[in-house]
């Protein structure tokens, strides 16, 4: 499952990764070098592809976006992929990203898509499906793959160890919502129908959640005769909330080889 999952990029230690990865890679400078018999390498700002490496590898993006945008894919995705585009002028060549989404990655050695066995790109566009051949594309995998062709991203490696961290982060944030108030247990005696029990129960959460503030009432909670409100606490550091969610961010950032 390929699928942009807004809450991987939302944790915190996740996001991080990737902001130091693209940001590191992005600021790289990357120029074209030529060897020279008996002079050693030059610069080769002449070079037709000079320009669209090192400086806009379309009309769009600078190369610091471009490629920074290559390594996000590439840790997220497991891959980036880029279009070599020569069409003319064939003196202006440009690179354009391609959304992952959209790529199958296919060996045809039975020469299914094109007269000659190469790796193929199948892109999906709004237009039907676009072949590309691996002179056309520049393919950038993650550190991970299993078949030597696509690579594995991080969130594939640590699918339950980022969900983990996603969980405890919205625990906190429920937590924070609720006032830092736990569950409770409402004991009463008498018999009350379902719909009395909804009503009571969601007029002692308002007063529980602070959501009467407006009104001037915050650390009261009013309860009936004969009724007994007895909270389930739940304390994170008998848990070891901290310590297993700072051994969650080791594993995350380990996996993208940041300290």
């Amino acid at each position: 499952d390929h699928e942009m999952r807004p809450e991987a990029m939302n944790e915190a230690v996740y996001f991080s990764c990737l902001k130091v990865l693209s940001e590191s890679v992005g600021k790289l400078p990357l120029k074209v070098m030529q060897a020279q018999p008996g002079k050693g390498v030059k610069v080769a700002r002449d070079h037709r592809w000079y320009r669209t490496l090192n400086e806009r590898p379309n009309r769009y993006m600078t190369s610091s976006t471009f490629w920074g945008l290559m390594e996000i894919c590439r840790n997220h995705y497991g891959n980036g992929y880029a279009w070599i585009d020569t069409r003319p002028p064939l003196n202006k060549p440009q690179l354009w990203p391609i959304d992952p989404k959209t790529v199958q990655v296919w060996y045809d050695d039975a020469c299914m898509l094109q007269d000659a066995p190469d790796v193929y790109y199948l892109m999906s566009t709004k237009n039907g499906r676009t072949v590309l051949s691996s002179e056309e594309v520049l393919h950038f995998k993650s550190h991970q793959t299993l078949d030597g062709l696509v690579g594995v991203s991080v969130r594939e490696q640590l699918a339950s160890t980022i969900q983990g961290s996603v969980k405890a982060q919205k625990l906190i944030n429920k937590m924070y919502d609720s006032g830092m108030t736990a569950k409770a247990v409402l004991q009463y005696t008498g018999g009350l129908d379902d719909e009395k029990v909804r009503t009571l129960t969601k007029g002692i959460e308002e007063y529980a959640k602070g959501k009467l503030r407006s009104q001037g009432v915050e650390n009261i909670i009013p309860i009936p005769m004969g009724f007994t409100l007895t909270p389930l606490n739940i304390k994170l550091a008998d848990n070891q909330f901290l310590e297993v969610k700072q051994y969650s961010a080791l594993q995350i950032a380990a996996a993208f080889g940041v300290k």
